[in-house]
């Protein structure tokens, strides 16, 4: 509720809290379905499960906070299983890329200040289903990067990426993985990477 917005963006502010991510406002389930935060007019989300208008509550409840408000794209239940070796998270990147234009047209005007930047859902890691598709990987990102360029440039891309011991093929291997990834991402001033571990 509204009420409960407001009540939660005090909170925040009262622990100082300048920024909210939305971590996901498109999520495809293992059986195909998505569930959808936002009004969207996407036609892949034409049979989507609604979740509510998470995005326009959020952007609604920071306004005048100073709250600065990473809005998430997609994820998919499948990438913790398979990462990049399925089609995916292929879909996952070319939905993102029409919803950066999709949720850019429907709220940012209303709403400069606080809609702050995107957040990059899949986290990036260094594990068997991620690590030897890194190049495919940062193929994905650029899509988004390329949206988030035609609507607002200055609005940064915020991922979270992690390296793991566990089901990975070792340290050399990983520097390697994350050479790639990181050389092949078009990334531009302002972009964030914020590392996990």
């Amino acid at each position: 509720s509204d009420e409960r917005w407001a009540e939660e963006v005090d909170n925040m502010l009262a622990d100082g809290v300048k920024y909210l991510i939305l971590q996901d406002v498109a999520n495809m389930d293992a059986n195909g379905i998505w569930t959808v935060y936002y009004d969207e007019s996407l036609s892949v989300f034409d049979n989507a499960v609604n979740g509510g208008d998470v995005v326009g509550s959020a952007l609604e409840a920071c306004k005048g906070s100073g709250i600065k408000v990473f809005i998430g794209l997609t994820m998919c239940d499948s990438f913790w299983l398979v990462g990049n070796f399925t089609g995916d998270y292929e879909l996952i990147c070319n939905v993102a890329s029409d919803m950066v234009r999709d949720i850019h047209a429907r709220y940012y005007k209303d709403y400069p200040t606080e809609f702050y930047g995107w957040y990059f859902t899949p986290e990036i890691n260094n594990m068997i289903n991620c690590a030897p598709l890194m190049g495919k990987m940062a193929k994905g990102i650029n899509e988004v990067i390329d949206a988030i360029n035609e609507t607002e440039k200055s609005l940064p891309l915020l991922i979270s990426p992690f390296t793991a011991d566990y089901l990975s093929f070792g340290k050399v291997a990983a520097y390697a993985d994350w050479l790639t990834f990181f050389e092949k991402v078009n990334w531009r001033d302002g972009d964030i990477i914020a590392p996990q571990d």
